[in-house]
């Protein structure tokens, strides 16, 4: 369930206003959250959270790291799990139509995935076929935002 997901044509009004995706305010965009602190301010904390022994990540909090490429549509960001943090590329959904996660990242960090019934055909932005072909895996994992926590859908794909 998506609370507060934006419809297309929302989407384009917001772009044509010139109004951020995250705050939904104008005289920014949301890449500028990750390099401005004060535009975080009242937005909650994300956390993913999975129970499982087998896997080794228990608790996640994502932050942005500066030094992004603008030009880029994948960010710098920093999971910080307990003590140890990682700084990994990834890509900001800004309206896409689920939520995705890249399926090395789910490898490597032992993250259940499981076979879709049907595979999703892909395309990109530009309407371009997905190099890496159709999706065929997701994962769902628990996601805690103030204090809520949610089962989130995850698509894997090679982002």
């Amino acid at each position: 369930m998506d609370i507060d997901r934006l419809t297309i044509d929302e989407r384009n009004q917001y772009m044509k206003e010139g109004k951020c995706f995250c705050c939904r305010k104008t005289g920014h965009v949301s890449r500028d959250h990750a390099t401005n602190p004060a535009l975080n301010a009242g937005i909650g904390n994300i956390t993913m959270s999975r129970p499982s022994k087998r896997l080794s990540i228990r608790s996640i909090r994502i932050r942005s790291v500066p030094g992004s490429d603008s030009k880029s549509m994948h960010f710098k960001t920093r999971i910080i799990n307990g003590e140890k943090s990682v700084e990994i590329k990834a890509l900001i959904d800004s309206g896409a139509q689920g939520n995705f996660m890249d399926e090395e990242f789910a490898k490597k960090h032992r993250i259940p995935i499981v076979r879709l019934k049907k595979e999703i055909r892909v395309s990109n932005i530009d309407e371009s076929p997905n190099k890496s072909g159709p999706i065929r895996f997701e994962t769902r994992l628990p996601t805690k935002i103030d204090g809520k926590t949610i089962s989130t859908r995850y698509l894997i794909s090679d982002i």
